[in-house]
């Protein structure tokens, strides 16, 4: 079914008609639903609920910041920081578009006070913490617009619209209620740390696709007690650093470099165990590491014959709710090999196979600094 996206476009709107009109131009080429100020009349808290409405119908949300921070809401910060702040408080994907040269700004479209500066300075700091593109003039800022929005849509696939005659009939949704319900075997209400330390150490194979892992010392010595036992294991695992990573860390409620942290962590918990059995003189485990810098899709975790799927909530840990047992040669099993092997063979994915692989790894200078956080936690929130 084809899909039609709802951008949500803010700004100060005096000061920006013209550059308005580029953008909504822009976002009509793309076949995109421009939604913003013109379907308002006056800034009030009615209209604010009305605003947050549309926010929340749309699948990406844009803002456009030049020389005017704006009306003031009744809590002293303006209309558009309090659209940014709530896009953000829903996890919609959001780009900021700011002008590049605000000397060249003609005065009357500027604060003309020194708390209007400040606080324009301000929220410049906030939108600059996320997605930002820069723009010197009207023309220039439709051509950025464009080249943005298309990669917002490759990079984060949204919910869309489409017409109603394009809806699978009935007969048709119930076949995908099916083949979902005859893939899975049972719903858990959350992964117990013990419950699955007790799956990995008893397993002979473990495949794990998630962004970091393990989560836990408990969940890491089951990895461990697994590789001790000549476990076969294969890891996939986000690259820190990356935009995915940093996303996903905020959408578990940690802070953005949690995840970089943990990912590292994890390849240092492998890395130690595989240089102990060296030491030792016992043979090389089989144990192969990737390092992935593409959008995963769900999380899995294959452990002997039974197979894991579990989802990215925004705001939730990852095996704390919910975890899918699926059928073992269901085609829904089918898919979840296939998105794994995907991913393995992605371009971008950087491999591990060997121990001095591992450790050229976490000796990489833009690795290893994240080596500061020292060892897994106790307890973390999980993805």
């Amino acid at each position: 079914m084809e899909k039609r996206y709802q951008v949500f476009v803010s700004s100060t709107y005096e000061d920006l008609r013209e550059e308005r009109q580029e953008v909504i131009q822009a976002l009509l080429e793309l076949d995109c639903f421009p939604a913003g100020m013109e379907l308002f009349p006056a800034a009030d808290q009615d209209q604010w609920t009305l605003i947050k409405k549309v926010i929340d119908d749309s699948d990406y949300y844009i803002v456009i910041i030049a020389g005017k921070y704006g009306s003031r809401g009744p809590s002293g910060i303006s209309y558009t920081q309090m659209e940014y702040e709530y896009a953000i408080s829903r996890g919609k994907p959001v780009i900021a578009f700011i002008h590049s040269d605000p000397g060249s700004i003609p005065s009357a479209k500027t604060e003309q006070t020194k708390e209007g500066n400040d606080q324009m300075a301000e929220f410049k700091k906030i939108v600059q913490r996320k997605a930002c593109k820069y723009w010197a003039n009207q023309s220039e800022l439709g051509s950025v617009i464009t080249r943005s929005v298309v990669k917002l849509m490759k990079s984060n696939p949204a919910i869309g619209w489409v017409r109603g005659d394009s809806v699978p009939a009935e007969a048709r949704l119930q076949e995908i209620l099916t083949f979902a319900a005859e893939g899975m075997e049972k719903a858990h209400h959350h992964l117990d740390d013990e419950d699955l330390q007790k799956y990995l150490v008893n397993s002979t194979s473990i495949k794990v696709l998630k962004t970091w892992f393990p989560e836990s010392r408990q969940i890491g010595a089951g990895l461990i007690g697994a590789i001790d036992k000549n476990a076969s294991v294969r890891l996939l695992l986000c690259k820190p650093g990356s935009d995915i990573l940093k996303e996903r860390s905020l959408g578990a409620h940690e802070a953005e470099g949690f995840g970089p942290f943990a990912v590292y962590d994890g390849v240092r918990l492998v890395f130690n165990c595989l240089l102990a059995r060296a030491r030792l003189g016992k043979p090389p485990a089989d144990v192969k590491i990737g390092i992935y810098d593409s959008w995963p899709g769900c999380p899995v975790i294959w452990y002997g014959k039974k197979i894991l799927m579990g989802f990215y909530i925004r705001g939730k840990s990852s095996p704390s709710w919910p975890w899918i047992n699926v059928k073992e040669g269901s085609e829904l099993a089918g898919f979840l090999s296939a998105q794994w092997v995907d991913l393995r063979d992605h371009e971008k994915t950087k491999h591990l196979n060997t121990l001095e692989e591992m450790k050229d790894w976490l000796e990489t200078p833009e690795n290893k600094k994240w080596a500061n956080r020292g060892v897994i936690p106790e307890r973390t929130n999980r993805s």
